[in-house]
């Protein structure tokens, strides 16, 4: 079988993209385990020194927030700091409303 010029170009092109979206997927992928293996939520964000926060979103709960902020710990202490932080009077959330969360 014999490729002409415009083959040959078509080939390539398709092996370039194709590499090119793999390196996308590698680093995408790497990025989010890397964030999901330091206990870092998605929506926290840690800026310049400020304290790390979460922004509530619909139907999340300090437990639900705990168990991301610290997986594989028991969540009660967690809990506890979150509010303990935030000068909750209760564990009703509100969503977009911005915790501050502990350090840990």
């Amino acid at each position: 079988m014999r490729l002409t010029r415009r083959g040959r170009v078509v080939l390539v092109s398709a092996v370039s993209a194709a590499a090119v979206a793999g390196l996308s997927m590698l680093f995408v992928t790497s990025a989010a385990v890397g964030a999901s293996a330091s206990g870092a939520s998605s929506e926290a964000s840690v800026s310049g020194g400020a304290p790390p926060t979460v922004v509530v979103r619909d139907g999340d709960t300090l437990w639900g927030i705990a168990q991301r902020v610290r997986p594989g710990d028991d969540p009660r202490p967690a809990v506890h700091d979150i509010a303990k932080l935030n000068d909750l009077p209760n564990p009703d959330l509100t969503p977009g409303q911005e915790l501050v969360l502990p350090d840990y």
